[in-house]
């Protein structure tokens, strides 16, 4: 006997009412896909929050905003692409900057990470703690509707954005330490960034890495 769980009803659900009233099912996936449920910060993530030292940050959208739509208008391939809708991003996102100790030397790149659908940037606890220890300065962003970043949109789409926008605003050299959905927005991020902000992209790990983001669609 099949063992009923809440995603099997999840799949069923989905499956029979694409079939009998696809209109309906595919807004529902739409609305799926453009919101998250707010997923509480589990306690070992927030026993770690508050026993390490780290600064809030709250990068602004705004000057960001302006600065992606110059982009868009004057990049031919971004037109070709027909990939010029930017998404509704919150006045700021959020962003947990984590220092090495001042004993400790300092590596030269900082480390970005970025976690996947329904997660939060304290995902990341466990790398966390080894990276600063070896000297690397740690940013981990709140993508919008996650954690502790408004929002009224998410999704692939927003992720690309926002993690664009971070990007935007680091001098330094970047490293990204990323997980699942946040894979894709790297992806993505190529294509909405100009040359100086791809060469500050000096290492890439993914985890939990899609083949095709269609196989996730396919599965819901």
């Amino acid at each position: 006997m099949m063992k009923i769980s809440s995603s099997n009803i999840f799949y069923y659900k989905n499956y029979f009412s694409s079939k009998l009233f696809p209109k309906y099912a595919a807004d529902n996936l739409i609305q799926f896909y453009y919101t998250a449920r707010k997923i509480p910060q589990q306690p070992y993530e927030s026993d770690f929050e508050k026993a390490t030292k780290h600064n809030i940050l709250k990068i602004p959208t705004l000057g960001y905003k302006d600065r992606i739509l110059n982009f868009f208008k004057n990049n031919k391939e971004i037109n070709n692409m027909k990939l010029n809708r930017i998404p509704e991003l919150p006045q700021e996102i959020t962003v947990l900057e984590f220092l090495p100790e001042e004993n400790i030397e300092k590596k030269e790149c900082t480390i970005i990470c970025a976690h996947g659908w329904e997660g939060r940037g304290t995902n990341f606890y466990k790398f966390i703690s080894k990276l600063i220890q070896k000297g690397f300065r740690v940013l981990t962003l709140d993508h919008p509707m996650h954690g502790n970043t408004e929002g009224k949109e998410t999704g692939c789409h927003v992720f690309g954005f926002s993690l664009n926008c971070l990007l935007y605003y680091i001098k330094e050299p970047i490293i990204l330490l990323v997980h699942s959905l946040s894979n894709e927005a790297v992806s993505m991020n190529y294509y909405i960034s100009d040359e100086s902000t791809k060469n500050k992209i000096k290492g890439y790990v993914g985890i939990s890495v899609l083949d095709k983001l269609t196989d996730c669609i396919t599965n819901f």
